[in-house]
């Protein structure tokens, strides 16, 4: 795994080297690359972590998470101090969570967008308000939304006559 808020950690970086296969990345890619550029486009895309009191000097997140914490600028960031187990204060952001974050939630919503979840509920709230939809096929046309009734309602309607 690439990690991401420790900018200058060897054993990461060595690891990753270690792990990087260059004639593999190059025939996926389509371009030479080589484990340095990787780092050098991390490095160019992860901002430091600014204007933060006891803030290390290789403190890299992501820019949505600077985004997200310049907008919490009045709560402070905590961090854990070495040798214990548990963080001084219980108010505040954990410094962790923005240099190392569990990325499981763009995994969520990747497989959400893939599965056409949003696209089949848009698809369904619009039969259900009678619109039809641009294309020349709708695929819920024929949708029976209550058959039950319809039944019903025919029966009264045969009764009556």
């Amino acid at each position: 795994m690439f990690n991401f808020g420790d900018r200058n950690h060897p054993a990461a970086n060595a690891d990753f080297t270690a792990r990087f296969n260059e004639t593999e990345e190059t025939s996926r890619l389509g371009r030479d690359l080589k484990s340095t550029d990787i780092f050098g486009m991390k490095e160019q895309y992860l901002v430091d972590l600014k204007d933060e009191v006891g803030a290390a000097a290789d403190n890299w997140i992501l820019p949505y998470f600077e985004l997200i914490r310049q907008k919490l600028m009045d709560i402070p960031l905590k961090f854990i101090p070495e040798g214990t187990t548990k963080p001084n204060v219980c108010y505040g952001i954990l410094r962790s969570k923005l240099s190392d974050p569990c990325l499981l939630e763009l995994i969520w919503s990747y497989w959400h967008e893939e599965g056409m979840l949003v696209q089949s509920m848009n698809a369904i709230t619009r039969r259900f308000q009678n619109v039809r939809s641009n294309g020349p096929l709708d695929p819920l046309a024929n949708l029976e939304i209550d058959p039950l009734r319809r039944h019903v309602v025919g029966l009264s309607v045969s009764a009556a006559k």
